[in-house]
């Protein structure tokens, strides 16, 4: 898994003004929280950010957050993105420190793939209960998604998440 870097800077004032302010001048601010360490105010270029979240450093992605002005960095996920529902900007991101070497869990978006026999050839109707299941593994080993083959499924038939085919070194919750 390649490292997507992006650069944050500390943020020195917190609050609603601080932060209204630097979203008017192309920053988002945010907060880096867990690891053992303490919750660190940041701020983010919006640009840049926004860049990386198109490359896919959305859910369940691991990234490496680089302090500026110092030697610092960590690995990181989103754990929260505050949205404006009108305008759509990003008002607030937190991040969450991991170790690459420690497990965790984590939700994963469940796909259906194929037109399953039931569906074609014996009026059946597909029920796609559970979107998605939560897992556990290595920050490295996150699949992006759990894809569940429909095809050979009748009228009656159902997948159980037990079922469901997961790469090696991630297990079900």
């Amino acid at each position: 898994m390649e490292d997507l870097i992006i650069e944050v800077h500390k943020r020195e004032e917190t609050g609603d003004g601080p932060c209204r302010r630097l979203r008017e001048s192309g920053w988002v601010p945010g907060v880096v929280y867990g690891g053992g360490r303490e919750t660190l105010p940041i701020r983010i270029e919006k640009k840049p950010l926004l860049e990386a979240l198109e490359q896919g450093a959305g859910e369940n992605r691991v990234f490496l957050l680089k302090l500026i002005g110092t030697d610092k960095s960590r690995h990181t996920m989103i754990r929260d993105m505050q949205i404006d529902p009108v305008s759509r900007r990003i008002l607030h991101i937190d991040f969450q420190r991991v170790l690459l070497d420690a497990k965790l869990r984590v939700k994963v978006r469940v796909e259906l793939s194929g037109t399953a026999f039931g569906v074609k050839n014996e009026g059946g109707i597909v029920d796609f209960v559970s979107r998605e299941i939560e897992v556990e593994c290595l920050p490295t080993l996150i699949p992006q998604v759990i894809e569940v083959d429909l095809t050979d499924l009748h009228v009656g038939d159902h997948v159980s998440a037990g079922q469901l085919r997961l790469a090696d070194g991630v297990s079900l919750i």
